[in-house]
């Protein structure tokens, strides 16, 4: 009998909790206080502000290029540098990353999409340019 008691007072005080009513002072020039629900005047889920519960700033949180993946590539990006009529498009990279995979040279899953080829190129195409600067720039002093 006990027990069931003490059931039933844990599920009430669960149920007063769950419909909590919070006193909010809404019209401050009359000083009236209006009894809310405190879903409806707080609509975010509680602890939303803690850091632990934050989802961006996750540095380096996604999967990460493989460095045989990035010799390949490199290998494509200097044959198209090398013979400008041989130039492969990052759609022609992945054809080529995943011919690689169905022979078994690489895993399919370390593929990348054909977005992330592009920013590749880019990115290298950016440091390859900036390296030809400084050569130039040092070959003249």
């Amino acid at each position: 009998m006990n027990l069931e008691k003490e059931l039933y007072k844990e599920t009430e005080h669960k149920k007063s909790e769950q419909e909590k009513v919070v006193d909010v002072l809404l019209d401050v020039t009359n000083s009236q206080t209006i009894r809310c629900d405190i879903k409806e005047v707080y609509p975010l889920k509680s602890g939303w502000a803690l850091k632990e519960n934050q989802k961006f700033g996750k540095k380096g949180a996604g999967k990460r290029m493989t460095s045989q993946v990035r010799a390949l590539l490199e290998g494509y990006f200097m044959a198209g540098n090398a013979d400008k009529s041989n130039r492969y498009t990052a759609q022609d990279m992945k054809n080529e990353l995943d011919k690689c995979a169905q022979e078994g040279e690489i895993d399919k899953d370390d593929v990348p999409k054909v977005t992330t080829i592009q920013n590749w190129i880019s990115k290298t195409t950016r440091e390859h340019r900036e390296e030809a600067a400084n050569r130039v720039l040092n070959n003249n002093q």
